[in-house]
C-alpha cells in the first residue's frame, strides 16, 4: 500500500430510554438521610435559641400569632411528615428585601441519582480532569438543560457560558463558537433523507457529522439540531443492524476504518444522549455487539490493520480511529470484556511505532515497513498514547517537530493531520499548546468559507465529492478541542 494512501479515511464515536425519574422531593429525602447528627443537633439548638429570643421580645408588646410550619416528603404520590412546628412571630406586609446576589442555578450533591428537575434554562457541569475521571453533570449546548450525565472529561462542552469560558481560557476567541455553530448548520444543509452524510464513504462522513454534533454538545433534543443528530444515529444503526454488528459497506480493507470511526462516533453519541428526553433507538446494544467487534481485531501486535485480524503488528493510521473508539466505549461506563487488556495491548503497540532513531520525534505508519516516521502520523502517535495514560518518551520532540513546521496557510488536505496534530498539542498544554495555538488554530480559524465550511481536502485524502464535507467535520472538531475533552495533563 502506497504511504499517501493510508490516511483518506482514517484522517479522523443507543440511546437508552430512560426510566420516570424520581420526583424532586427525593432530593430533600436524601439531604435529610445524609445529613450528620452534630449538624442537626446544632440546627435545633440554633433554632430554639433565636425562637426563645424571639418570644421574649415581641411578647410584651405584640399579640401572637400562631403559624405552622410543615415541612414533607414525598415519595410517589404518598406524602411522609418530616417536621411539624408552631413559633410566634409577627406578620409584617412590606415588600421583600432585594437578594444580595444572584441565586446560582445549579444543584449539588454527593452522590449521583437520577432526578426530575422544574425548568432550568442551563445547569452547569461538573468537571474532571483527564480523560480516567468518572462520570460527571452537564446541561446541553444548547441551553436546554435538564440535569443529565456525562463524562466527566466530555463535560466542558455542555452549558454555553462554561464552553465559551473554556474556549478563552484555552487562548480561543469568542467568535469560534459562532464559527462552530455556523459550521454545523452547513453539516445540516448535507444531510440526507435516510439521515446519512457524503457520498463516496457515507458510514465516514456521517460518524464525522455526528462527532462533530457532539464535540458542541447538541443532542437529540437540540432544538436546531436535535432531529439531525437522531436521524444521523438512526443510520448508523440500521447499517449495525443489517450487518450483523459491522458499521462497514463491505468487508473490504476499509473495515476497520469505517467501523473503527463508526463506533467512536456512536460511544460518544450514547454518552451524549443516554439519559435524553426525545426517545429514540438504544445505541447500546449496537456497541455491545460493535466494540466487541474492535477488541477481537486487534493483532497480536497490538495494533489494528485494514481489515480486522490478529496476525501482524498494526497501521498506525487505522489503529488511531480504534484505539479513540476504544476511550469512548470506556467513557460510556458500559463494562466490554477485555477492554482493558486492548488498551495495554494498544500502549505496547505505540512504544513500537516510535521512530527507533528517537531524534526528531516522528512516529512510523507500520513498524517493520521500514520507512521512516511520517509527520501526518506524529500526531496520532502522541495522542493516542497520552490518551491511553502512558505518554510516549517522545512527545516532546514531536511536539516541536510539529510547531517547527509552522505553515504560512491552511492546505484543506493537510486536514487529517491536523486534527491530530491539535489533541496532541492541546492535550499536553503548556507552551507546547500555545504555540500551537498561535499558529495552526488561527488560520483554521480564518480559512472557513462564508457559508461556513471549508475548502475540500483534495490529493491527500482522496475522499472525491465528499472533500468539502471531510474538511468541515474535521475542522469543526480541531476548533471544538479547546472544550470538547479536558486535558489530561492538569
Amino acid at each position: 500500500m502506497k504511504a499517501s494512501e493510508h490516511s483518506y479515511y482514517a484522517p479522523v464515536a443507543n440511546v437508552v430510554y430512560v426510566p420516570e425519574q424520581d420526583p424532586i422531593e427525593n432530593i430533600v429525602r436524601r439531604q435529610e438521610n445524609r445529613s450528620k447528627a452534630i449538624s442537626l443537633g446544632i440546627s435545633i439548638c440554633i433554632i430554639g435559641l433565636l425562637m426563645m429570643l424571639l418570644a421574649f421580645l415581641t411578647i410584651a408588646i405584640l399579640k401572637d400569632e400562631q403559624i405552622e410550619l410543615i415541612v414533607s416528603a414525598t415519595q410517589g404520590q404518598k406524602e411522609v411528615k418530616i417536621n411539624k412546628n408552631t413559633f410566634a412571630t409577627s406578620v409584617r406586609n412590606s415588600r421583600p428585601s432585594r437578594p444580595d446576589s444572584k441565586p446560582a442555578d445549579v444543584i449539588v450533591s454527593n452522590n449521583l441519582s437520577n432526578i426530575s428537575l422544574p425548568s432550568v434554562d442551563s445547569l452547569a457541569p461538573t468537571i474532571g480532569t483527564s480523560f480516567n475521571d468518572g462520570f460527571g453533570a452537564g446541561g446541553f449546548g444548547t441551553g436546554i438543560g435538564g440535569g443529565f450525565r456525562v463524562p466527566t472529561a466530555m463535560g466542558g462542552r455542555c452549558g454555553t457560558s462554561d464552553r465559551i469560558n473554556r474556549l478563552i481560557k484555552a487562548g480561543g476567541k469568542r467568535k469560534m463558537d459562532t464559527q462552530v455553530l455556523n459550521a454545523l448548520r452547513w453539516i445540516k444543509s448535507q444531510q440526507k433523507p435516510d439521515g446519512s452524510f457524503g457520498t463516496k464513504f457515507p458510514i465516514a462522513m456521517t460518524s464525522f457529522a455526528l462527532l462533530a454534533y457532539s464535540g458542541h454538545c447538541e443532542t437529540v433534543d437540540s432544538p436546531e439540531f436535535g432531529k439531525s443528530v437522531k436521524a444521523a444515529i438512526e443510520y448508523l444503526l440500521d447499517v449495525s443492524d443489517k450487518g450483523k454488528g459491522y458499521i462497514t459497506t463491505s468487508r473490504d480493507r476499509n473495515l476497520s476504518y469505517e467501523h473503527g470511526i463508526a463506533m467512536y462516533s456512536l460511544a460518544e453519541a450514547y454518552s451524549m444522549n443516554k439519559n435524553a428526553r426525545t426517545s429514540f433507538r438504544r445505541i447500546s446494544p449496537a456497541l455491545k455487539v460493535g466494540i466487541p467487534i474492535v477488541i477481537e481485531g486487534q493483532t497480536n501486535g497490538g495494533g489494528w490493520l485494514y481489515s480486522y485480524g490478529s496476525n501482524g503488528t498494526g497501521d498506525l493510521s487505522v489503529s488511531g480511529w480504534n484505539i479513540q473508539a476504544l476511550k469512548a466505549a470506556e467513557l460510556t461506563g458500559i463494562k466490554f470484556s477485555g477492554l482493558e487488556r486492548a488498551k495495554q495491548k494498544a500502549v505496547r503497540y505505540l512504544k513500537s511505532a516510535e521512530d527507533p532513531n528517537g531524534t526528531d520525534g516522528y512516529f512510523r505508519y507500520r513498524v517493520n515497513d521500514g520507512q521512516r516516521g511520517k509527520l501526518s502520523l506524529t500526531g496520532v502517535g502522541a495522542y493516542s498514547a497520552r490518551m491511553l495514560g502512558a505518554p510516549s518518551k517522545l512527545e516532546d520532540k514531536s511536539l516541536d517537530l510539529i510547531i517547527s513546521k509552522k505553515p504560512k496557510s491552511f492546505p484543506p488536505n493537510q486536514a487529517y493531520a491536523w486534527y491530530y496534530h491539535s489533541l496532541a498539542a492541546f492535550q499536553k498544554q503548556g507552551n507546547h499548546w500555545r504555540q500551537y495555538n498561535d499558529s495552526y488554530q488561527t488560520l483554521i480559524s480564518e480559512s472557513q468559507q462564508k457559508d461556513g465550511s471549508w475548502l475540500p481536502s483534495g490529493g491527500h485524502g482522496q475522499v472525491g465529492p465528499d472533500g468539502a464535507l471531510y474538511s468541515t467535520c474535521l475542522c469543526t472538531l480541531m476548533l471544538e478541542v479547546y472544550y470538547r475533552y479536558l486535558p489530561s495533563s492538569k
